[in-house]
């Protein structure tokens, strides 16, 4: 039940910025409850932090639990090698109830990589890059705890490394992200 950000800075220099958002909960359609999406509301609001921000060069990261939509896109075509990455996709992915464009709205709000943990049988880092060839980190965390369905083997944590003088190019090369 929160969105916020957090800037990392070096002097007035903003670094990166980490978008923590609520993805929410179940959305009623129909006779079922099915996956929520982040909110157009909640996305307005990351694209006008971006443009009233006076420092625009910084590397965005968004953490959320419910991935977008363009996820299945992701992983369908690291599945067929078309894609670098990471890891294991074994759930089947439980994505929201609608594709509201929110990787196409987060992109006016620079962000760079997005961060989910939704299905707790899937983890990886996938490096995406859409129709207009901009690149962008896909991950899903790894499952911390035991609780609910899991796999023994895949239970742990994401560690990324933000370096001071880091470029975008640099980031962008999944070298920064381990399972």
């Amino acid at each position: 039940l929160t969105n916020y950000y957090i800037d990392l800075v070096n002097g007035n220099d903003v670094k990166y910025r980490l978008h923590i958002l609520d993805s929410n909960t179940y959305y009623y359609v129909g006779m079922k409850y099915d996956y929520d999406v982040i909110h157009d509301d909640q996305l307005k609001h990351m694209i006008n932090i971006y443009n009233s921000s006076i420092d625009k060069d910084y590397i965005g990261l968004a953490f959320f639990h419910i991935p977008f939509t363009k996820y299945l896109d992701a992983i369908e075509k690291y599945n067929k090698g078309e894609l670098l990455g990471q890891g294991q996709f074994l759930d089947k992915e439980h994505m929201p109830y609608k594709d509201n464009n929110s990787y196409e709205k987060m992109k006016l709000a620079n962000i760079d990589a997005y961060f989910v943990g939704h299905d707790h049988r899937n983890y990886g880092d996938i490096l995406y890059k859409d129709d207009n060839d901009r690149l962008s980190i896909f991950s899903y965390g790894v499952k911390g705890t035991n609780q609910l369905y899991h796999n023994d083997d895949m239970i742990g944590y994401k560690t990324i490394t933000l370096k001071d003088n880091m470029t975008k190019n640099e980031f962008l090369s999944l070298d920064n992200i381990t399972n």
